[in-house]
């Protein structure tokens, strides 16, 4: 009729208000339009009226309990309204066929982790990829939990799994080195990295760990620098990798080099206790005690892990005891790992 036409046009031009009322007149013509409530239900979504939208949701779904697409909708909006008990519920009555089924697993795992039950996250997820194993955010999520519960060697065999499920999905390649660089299996890591770069040649992540990891080690430095100054080139205001340049320059032994990308790096991440630190190192031996303690200083104000702060506080010491002295012959504590 004229009201569905006019709404339509409303709609297309995202005039909601008018949209609104065009949808209300079809509505109250014909109660038993579920298409009508549906559109009417998503401009209120559209125009953050959460409530009423939840209302004329609830409506729908008891006059079709079997719409997925309506119950992911409620689920959503219960989201967003942080009311997460309501929302879990709605994803968790999904069924596995559903093509909403995935995207409501993701959100249900998500907020049992907002709410505080990690367990539950990770069963939640767990769940879904018994029911549904060509999801790879699955895997990632899945993963991600058992990372923050520190059981690395099950995350390497999840993304293990994962990759052979999907040989060329760079991102869960990636996330597997990871894992393989916790658990200290270097060689494992060091071939997920190139393969992550075969099948992404601009994985920046990926340019810059493996840079990170090679300078960590003292090992293959030019390769290292090739690595990060790619990486540099594809995001060049990223102070997170050029700490990784100047960390290679420094391990090269190019001091002065090194200051100067470090310092620049600083100031893109100011809060950022690792490039503190390795500034620290680089005026070390470029005879400047006074400003390596500062940024050492600094460095242990950031750092809230307490063998890092140790080793920091080491550093100091070094400092103080050398002072007067010519810095670059005295050997300084190795610096704090860090993640890159």
């Amino acid at each position: 009729g004229v009201a569905e036409n006019l709404a339509r046009l409303y709609l297309e031009s995202q005039k909601f208000e008018p949209a609104l009322e065009q949808l209300r007149v079809v509505e109250a013509s014909d109660p038993e339009n579920l298409n009508a409530r549906m559109k009417i239900a998503f401009v209120l979504i559209e125009q953050k009226k959460y409530r009423p939208a939840i209302a004329k949701l609830e409506d729908i779904l008891a006059k079709a309990p079997d719409s997925d697409k309506i119950r992911f909708y409620l689920g959503a909006v219960f989201e967003e309204t942080k009311d997460y008990g309501a929302a879990i519920s709605a994803f968790e009555k999904i069924p596995a066929g559903s093509t909403y089924y995935a995207e409501a697993v993701v959100h249900a795992s998500y907020l049992y982790k907002m709410a505080g039950n990690p367990i539950k996250a990770m069963s939640t997820v767990e769940g879904g990829l018994k029911n549904k194993e060509d999801y790879p955010q699955f895997y990632s999520l899945y993963a991600s939990y058992l990372d923050d519960a520190k059981q690395y060697a099950k995350a390497v065999d999840v993304l293990g799994r994962a990759t052979q499920r999907f040989p060329e999905h760079a991102q869960l390649r990636f996330f597997l080195g990871s894992m393989q660089d916790r658990v200290g299996d270097f060689d494992g890591m060091v071939t997920s990295m190139r393969r992550v770069l075969q099948i992404d040649a601009n994985h920046v992540q990926a340019l810059n760990y493996l840079a990170y990891t090679l300078a960590e080690r003292n090992a293959r430095l030019d390769e290292a620098e090739k690595l990060v100054r790619k990486a540099i080139e594809l995001q060049p205001r990223d102070g997170y990798i050029l700490d990784t340049l100047g960390w290679v320059l420094f391990k090269r032994g190019n001091f002065v080099e090194a200051v100067r990308v470090l310092e620049a790096a600083l100031k893109l991440a100011p809060n950022e206790a690792v490039i503190a630190e390795h500034l620290g190192d680089a005026y070390y031996k470029n005879q400047l005690p006074e400003k390596a303690k500062n940024m050492y200083l600094k460095a242990s104000e950031f750092d809230a892990n307490p063998e890092n702060i140790r080793k920091i506080h080491t550093k100091i010491s070094a400092v103080d005891r050398f002072a007067g002295r010519a810095p670059a012959t005295d050997r300084l504590p190795d610096a704090a790992p860090a993640a890159p």
